[in-house]
């Protein structure tokens, strides 16, 4: 016998958390991290077989406390101040676009808080 699924599992079903701000995650040109890969991504989901075994779900909040078990506080405290300066680069990869960085600082957290 199996075990019990964990609460809000389904078994047989996949749960991809994500939220409608990632598609403005755009690091530039020639990176394969862009809105057109998520929007093929949820095109291939929405005419695949796999469809019917994938629920699509807003993850739920988080806070410092939780995303200070994964990352140092002085590089939560660098995400925060480039941020704060409008964005940039935190290293040779840019990930953050200053009015979008709450998506990087907690991915698939939330919606960004200066999101317009």
């Amino acid at each position: 016998m199996a075990p019990p699924a964990p609460p809000g599992n389904t078994p047989g079903q996949a749960r991809v958390f994500w939220h409608q701000s990632h598609r403005d995650h755009n690091p530039g040109a020639g990176h394969p991290e862009s809105p057109a890969r998520i929007a093929a991504i949820l095109e291939q989901f929405a005419s695949s077989p796999l469809n019917d075994h994938v629920t699509f779900e807003e993850p739920p909040p988080v806070d410092d406390v939780l995303l200070s078990r994964v990352h140092r506080p002085a590089y939560l405290r660098q995400l925060e101040a480039v941020n704060a300066r409008g964005g940039g680069q935190l290293d040779a990869d840019p990930v953050c676009a200053g009015r979008r960085t709450r998506v990087c600082c907690r991915p698939a957290a939330r919606p960004p808080r200066n999101c317009g």
